[in-house]
């Protein structure tokens, strides 16, 4: 049973995976203005065990660097179950574009992925604030059933990996952190994310390196807009969502918050997204390193 439930959560890049992986990225930069995080020179570097219905599945990594008034990010997913015997999916994204004060401009987005039996690719461009190029493998015609996405539901929108900068926040009160609304395209769907805060918690690590102490938890809302089909279980399913977390703690020496883990109830069972490794390098500023 928990093999068929696997499969129906990864075998598709729109399930599940997609919507994990960004309630998961997010939050990345949350907590500190993009005038301050996104200096000349920074780097950020992180790793997350991926988790589902009892089973460590994979690791999902990320990195993004900053130059000036440009960024660039990427990122690669991988889960299999047996180490790759019954099943393997991969996944690799990157983005680019540009920011002033709290504009993000997002220019390039890209995400491929693979599987035991196929393989895809999503590819957009934007010019201002529109998307103006959009190429997706294999070519599908929309379904009828599907909300259409209309040029409107493409204009004022960040692809996934930009929506990590779109969720900064100055993080004047643990409040701040979670306000957020975002409004992503992600290829074929058109949705929101919201953030509200939830609570505080607090944890202690016993392993060096480890951080102890207070933890944000915010919560977290997938509001479908287009692209999806209403009648699916998984869409009406996260669309009343009401359990997902993220989990914020904060850097040392910095105003950043990060996740350190993501709860997505599924109607299969529970994922999570949980830190392992989290390391920023800043002009001018020490370097931060923090293991799980």
């Amino acid at each position: 049973m928990r093999y068929f439930a696997f499969r129906s959560l990864f075998s598709a890049p729109k399930n599940f995976l997609h919507v994990f992986a960004i309630f998961g990225l997010a939050s990345i930069l949350s907590g500190t203005s993009p005038a301050r995080a996104q200096i000349p020179g920074a780097k950020i570097y992180a790793e997350y065990n991926i988790h589902f219905a009892g089973f460590n599945l994979g690791m999902l990594k990320f990195s993004s660097r900053t130059n000036g008034a440009n960024y660039s990010m990427k990122g690669e997913t991988e889960v299999s179950l047996l180490g790759g015997l019954i099943y393997k999916w991969r996944g690799k994204t990157s983005a680019s574009g540009s920011y002033k004060g709290y504009t993000i401009t997002p220019k390039r987005f890209n995400f491929s992925f693979a599987d035991n039996k196929k393989s895809g690719s999503i590819k957009m461009r934007f010019t201002g604030a529109q998307v103006s190029s959009l190429k997706i493998r294999p070519h599908k015609a929309p379904s009828a059933s599907a909300i259409p996405v209309t040029r409107s539901h493409m204009t004022n929108v960040y692809d996934p990996f930009s929506a990590l900068l779109a969720f900064t926040s100055t993080g004047k009160s643990y409040k701040s952190v979670c306000q957020k609304t975002i409004p992503i395209f992600e290829g074929k769907m058109r949705f929101d994310i919201k953030l509200s805060f939830k609570k505080v918690a607090r944890i202690n690590q016993r392993s060096s390196g480890g951080y102890s102490g207070r933890l944000v938890v915010c919560k977290a809302k997938y509001v479908p807009i287009s692209g999806h089909k209403p009648h699916k279980k998984e869409v009406r399913f996260m669309a009343k969502n009401n359990g997902v977390e993220v989990w914020l703690m904060p850097l040392p020496h910095s105003r950043m918050y990060v996740p350190y883990q993501i709860i997505v109830p599924t109607p299969y069972g529970t994922g999570k997204l949980v830190s392992s490794f989290f390391q920023i390098k800043q002009y001018g500023r020490p370097k931060v390193a923090l293991v799980q």
